[in-house]
């Protein structure tokens, strides 16, 4: 009876210390990352790309600015700086807020394994005491006449195996709480130091939003400067004559040169196949091509696309199938993509707040390429649209579908 009584607790002892508990805890701590982790980790890495990229366009635009040597004061080109410092913040920020939500979903997750773990260490405790009170009262005792009742040698051997296992799974058991709870606490003081980090670059965004603020005020006086000194407007009048014809001429520099490098790969020259253009934007038109009178100059100026009104952000669609020939900026028209569509035919997006696809990149027909935005000289959120055939502006509405 004694002897059953030995082996039933023996059995017990396995059960409990078996690989329950420690199954339990090693699936709790070797949890998989969830898929919304997953996916901000994602968006992350393709707003850091997109961070990377505008640094790199504005970055070569001052160079731009630089080679061109000119001493008087460019209004556009100050106008430009202040539109491409706001971009860069914005899209610091987006990416601030995507990390600060990520390492808040970390903390979460983090916060969730500590209390189960803390919940299976005080269940193990538990037992780990009701063990230690059967050792304290019976001391080796038990184990000796467990092992001197045995029947033959195989039932002794069997028994020392079954001790022995009791042994390595406490010692076990002990190692893997041990571990998991000091993992687990420096993963906790790594996140929460992460999370004040991010607290101090979000101050530190403000500040800079907040200083860019002052800096949009000024932007705004300058405009209504421009619009209240005849020789100033005149002045940004021909400057932005100028942004046009030196968008002409890169237009017809990229064309030709990409045409040059298809001819020595021997790859397919891409070409148009006609039919009508897709609105890149639904909105309603403020002004159209040809002459007009400027909304900030008050003078007649030939106006080499058309106005659409739309909210800033709204989604701005490829008007066809075609390959991105450039993005970046440039005086007047701000951020802007150019889209090489195939027999010299290009179209022209500008005032963007967003650019969503890279140089060199494939797009379709309806394709979000970037958003409406503001920068450049504008007077308000609206897409300025170009169509142009060799790099020359030509009316949009013949193109575009009614």
């Amino acid at each position: 009876m004694y002897k059953r009584r030995c082996i039933a607790i023996l059995l017990f002892f396995i059960a409990l210390f078996g690989g329950g508990i420690s199954a339990c805890l090693i699936s709790t701590i070797a949890l998989a990352s969830s898929s919304a982790a997953s996916d901000l980790d994602t968006s992350i890495k393709i707003e850091e790309k997109r961070l990377e990229t505008i640094k790199r366009q504005i970055n070569y635009h001052k160079r731009q600015v630089l080679q061109a040597k000119k001493k008087e004061k460019n209004i556009l080109k100050d106008l430009s700086g202040i539109g491409q410092n706001i971009v860069l913040l914005e899209q610091q920020i987006k990416l601030l807020n995507l990390k600060e939500k990520r390492t808040q979903m970390k903390i979460e997750e983090l916060t969730k394994k500590i209390s189960k773990t803390n919940g299976n260490i005080d269940s193990a405790k538990k037992i780990l005491t009701r063990r230690l009170v059967a050792l304290y009262k019976y001391g080796n005792v038990a184990q000796f006449n467990l092992i001197l009742s045995a029947s033959s040698a195989h039932e002794v051997l069997n028994n020392v195996f079954l001790l022995r296992r009791i042994s390595e799974q406490d010692k076990r058991l002990i190692s893997t709480l041990m571990d998991s709870s000091k993992r687990l606490e420096e993963s906790k003081k790594e996140l929460e130091a992460h999370k004040g980090l991010l607290i101090k670059q979000k101050a530190e965004l403000e500040s800079k939003k907040r200083a860019l603020r002052v800096a949009q005020a000024k932007r705004e006086e300058l405009l209504k400067r421009i619009s209240k000194r005849k020789e100033l407007h005149m002045k940004a009048a021909k400057e932005l004559q100028d942004a046009q014809e030196e968008l002409k001429n890169k237009i017809r520099y990229l064309i030709s040169k990409k045409r040059q490098l298809a001819s020595r790969s021997s790859s397919a020259v891409l070409t148009y196949k006609g039919g009508k253009l897709r609105w890149p934007v639904r909105g309603k038109i403020t002004s159209r091509f040809g002459v007009r009178v400027h909304p900030v100059f008050k003078t007649k100026t030939v106006h080499t696309g058309l106005d659409i009104s739309a909210k800033e952000g709204s989604p701005v669609k490829a008007a066809a199938d075609g390959e991105v020939l450039f993005t970046g900026w440039l005086n007047g028209y701000g951020q802007i993509i150019v889209l090489d569509h195939g027999s010299n035919l290009t179209t022209v997006y500008a005032h963007l707040s967003r650019v969503s696809v890279s140089e060199g990149s494939k797009v379709r027909a309806g394709q979000t390429i970037g958003n409406v935005g503001k920068t450049g000289l504008t007077t308000g959120a609206h897409l300025h649209f170009e169509v142009r055939v060799n790099g020359k502006a030509v009316d949009p509405m013949k193109y575009l579908r009614r």
